[in-house]
């Protein structure tokens, strides 16, 4: 059925799809599957000991009209490289084939990544482990570092903490107070919501500032100039100088800051990490503060490819509003609503709505070429989206929107891979708009397999 990819997908995942391998492999399987998870977390844990704090990272690469989801176990950008670190329990031909794809397809998405590692350790259930010296060959032939014992693994690891030099003491920032002319904006923070500054001021005013701003030492050509730019709190300090003293002429010389004082602005890097990290543990960020912080973030640093894609997931957002030169039916719709249908949709999520893929877009790592902007989502989404969604709004009041919407992220997601043609795309948006009654009401399976095996007959 063409409403679903994900079998016609290679898995070129390390086993670690529970739900996946559960279904296929039964008992047994899952049961590795979770001693797989326990040796990921033990290595994890020795990786932490030596300060080598990593993430887990899930990028998608798109080959040959497929996406292809590549996932790092322990991601780590460091003072002497950026690596790429898997740990496994399972290693044969098959599987040291897969790593060796999954390594080409990420060097050619991620240029940046210096260094490739496996961690291996032996599974007794493996029946082919006494060929372990051959596959390790066939991985480092590959491009990969191959530990293949805790002995090699730890040496490995307790050399990487060496040669990145990192404190084995926890640094503890200062508090102090800074005058408020010597207090810096961040550039790349997400836009002030100056209703709510006033609300923030409005509460200084009557229970005094009881908190305190985040802040790094701002360095400009090598040098301290003598201010301190602000990675949490810009709100705070907006409501302080513009409403607090600008506007209700209350005296405020300086404010109460924690310094981080090892970090100076110019690592744009390590701020904007810090900008996100931070202000994410208060008041949550929605997807549009992450879409323009990276966006910004990515202009500063000239980061063009990364610039391009983060602005056409704010043109989703944009183009919602009728004043928009590209909002082709004249009308407003929610301002996440073409955002949750064209951006990372995860079509190898089990559930039938395939929710978007949250991570990738926070963490920076979104990309889409200006070929696959201009040649497909954009004349999709103005000439397609648009008028399909106008019409459902219209004719469905007392429909589920997610109807439509989930509807058009299959219709896109088989058109971007050409499974279906665009006189197929009409053809199928005709045949729902014929459904009436058996218009499902809302996204769930039976309905929904119902509807598709009706709208295919038509092609």
């Amino acid at each position: 059925m063409k409403k679903t990819s994900v079998k016609n997908k290679p898995v070129i995942n390390i086993i670690d799809e529970d739900n996946l391998i559960s279904s296929q492999f039964g008992v047994e399987q899952q049961n590795r599957v979770n001693k797989g998870k326990q040796y990921e977390i033990s290595v994890d844990d020795k990786l932490l000991m030596e300060r080598i704090i990593c993430k887990k990272l899930s990028i998608t690469v798109y080959e040959h009209g497929i996406d292809h989801t590549c996932i790092a176990d322990h991601f780590y950008i460091g003072k002497t490289g950026i690596y790429w670190m898997e740990s496994t329990i399972i290693l044969d031909e098959n599987h040291a084939d897969r790593l060796n794809t999954k390594l080409r397809r990420v060097k050619k998405f991620r240029k940046d990544v210096t260094d490739f590692v496996i961690f291996f350790e032996k599974n007794p259930d493996q029946k082919s482990r006494n060929n372990i010296q051959r596959y390790k060959k066939i991985l480092e032939a590959g491009g990969w570092t191959v530990c293949i014992n805790g002995e090699e693994t730890s040496k490995y690891i307790k050399n990487l903490g060496k040669i990145e030099g990192n404190p084995d003491k926890i640094k503890i920032a200062n508090s102090i107070n800074i005058p408020i002319n010597k207090l810096v904006y961040h550039p790349s923070n997400r836009k002030i919501d100056e209703a709510r500054c006033r609300e923030l001021a409005k509460s200084i005013v009557k229970e005094g500032f009881i908190s305190q701003l985040n802040v790094v030492p701002e360095w400009k050509r090598g040098r301290f100039t003598g201010k301190y730019v602000v990675f949490e709190g810009n709100h705070r300090l907006h409501a302080v100088i513009e409403f607090c003293i600008k506007e209700w002429g209350f005296a405020i010389d300086e404010l109460p800051c924690v310094l981080v004082d090892w970090i100076k602005s110019d690592d744009k890097v390590k701020v904007h990490e810090l900008l996100i990290l931070v202000n994410t543990t208060q008041k949550p960020w929605g997807m549009p503060d992450y879409v323009i912080s990276h966006l910004k973030e990515a202009k500063e640093r000239n980061q063009k490819h990364k610039e391009y894609s983060y602005d056409k997931l704010d043109w989703l957002y944009r183009i919602t509003k009728k004043t928009h030169i590209d909002n082709v039916v004249n009308k407003d719709f929610k301002d996440s609503r073409f955002f949750y249908i064209f951006g990372p949709v995860d079509f190898d999520n089990a559930k039938i709505g395939k929710t978007i893929d949250r991570d990738i877009v926070k963490i920076g790592e979104y990309r889409i070429s200006e070929t696959e902007f201009e040649n497909i989502m954009k004349p999709f989404v103005m000439n397609v989206a648009m008028p399909f969604v106008k019409w459902f709004d219209v004719n469905l009041k007392n429909w589920d929107k997610k109807v439509g919407d989930v509807f058009l992220k299959y219709l896109y997601h088989e058109y971007k891979l050409q499974r279906y043609t665009m006189k197929d795309i009409h053809k199928l948006i005709d045949g729902f708009k014929l459904l009436g009654d058996k218009t499902p009401v809302q996204v769930k399976k039976e309905p929904w397999d119902a509807m598709w095996e009706t709208l295919e007959k038509m092609l």
